[in-house]
């Protein structure tokens, strides 16, 4: 469809959105677009408010995800603005559509205990291992994502101040490291990067081939280290960025600061952390308190 294709392009060449978030867009409007194909000159310039609406609760009644509704109807609302300010159509069928509350599902984290017998996990004496703790003590150091772990080039990283600077579409911040992660990153850089690279690659981190790493490669070295290490949770990258922002405010972390080192926009993004992180207060009474 044209104008599914001109609004892509837009998203690519000038709003700039991640590839995920481009591919997600594209796969909202194409069903949105499968679901209109009966009706031949309508979509999507003659859709009216009735005809989204109509599209939502079907969407309801095959009991998608409400955050893949949530995520569809955003897709479909900048896709109408984008033709509404291209005056394509006269009116916006979905200004005025509201989308489902989503249901706030609190992440899983690892208990410190679980996170230590996770990065104990890789073998530092082989090059493989050694990147591996690096890698997977510097997410729990630094609250970093998975993308920008892997993007990570070798002068991002100021070992003699302990700061590594993380780069972001929305701009960039430095964080700080860790005596254990400085430890772990001084031992990966000086004894076994060089082993792994091809080339002259500026990368910080590369897989067994010298080139760059694969977010799914990732993927699947946390599952096998927590294999490894018998934790039984379903553990991702972002089980460790978890981890980090609930332990950082069970430890007395400043709500603001947690939310600034995970590099968020909106305080409610760091918000849903502080009820995990009061979670444990039972468990730590009961642990501790004499008279308990």
């Amino acid at each position: 469809n044209k104008y599914i294709d001109e609004f892509l392009q837009y998203l690519k060449e000038y709003k700039d959105v991640s590839l995920n978030t481009y591919m997600a867009y594209k796969r909202d409007l194409e069903k949105l677009e499968d679901f209109f194909s009966d009706k031949v000159g309508v979509f999507p310039t003659q859709l009216t408010e009735k005809d989204i609406n109509e599209y939502i609760i079907y969407s309801q009644s095959k009991n998608f995800a409400s955050s893949s509704i949530c995520r569809g109807i955003a897709a479909i609302k900048g896709f109408y603005g984008f033709l509404f300010r291209e005056r394509y159509i006269e009116k916006n069928p979905i200004e005025l559509v509201k989308s489902p509350k989503l249901d706030k599902k609190l992440p899983q984290i690892l208990t410190i205990k679980e996170v230590e017998a996770l990065l104990d996990s890789p073998n530092p004496k082989v090059s493989k291992g050694a990147r591996d703790r690096a890698m997977l003590e510097l997410i729990y150091a630094t609250g970093m994502t998975v993308s920008q772990i892997i993007a990570l080039n070798i002068n991002d990283l100021n070992m003699e101040l302990g700061f590594i600077s993380c780069k972001d579409r929305k701009g960039g911040r430095v964080l700080p490291i860790g005596r254990l992660c400085y430890n772990a990153l001084d031992h990966y850089i000086r004894e076994h990067r060089n082993k792994l690279l091809v080339g002259n690659s500026d990368l910080l981190f590369v897989n067994c081939n010298g080139s760059s790493l694969s977010r799914q490669g990732f993927w699947k070295i946390i599952k096998s280290y927590g294999k490894r290490a018998g934790i039984e949770k379903d553990i991702t990258p972002h089980t460790l960025r978890h981890s980090f922002a609930v332990h950082m405010l069970q430890n007395g972390a400043d709500i603001k600061a947690v939310q600034d080192m995970l590099g968020h926009k909106d305080a409610s993004s760091t918000e849903i952390y502080l009820g995990l992180s009061k979670a444990n207060v039972r468990e730590v009474y009961m642990r501790s308190h004499p008279r308990r």
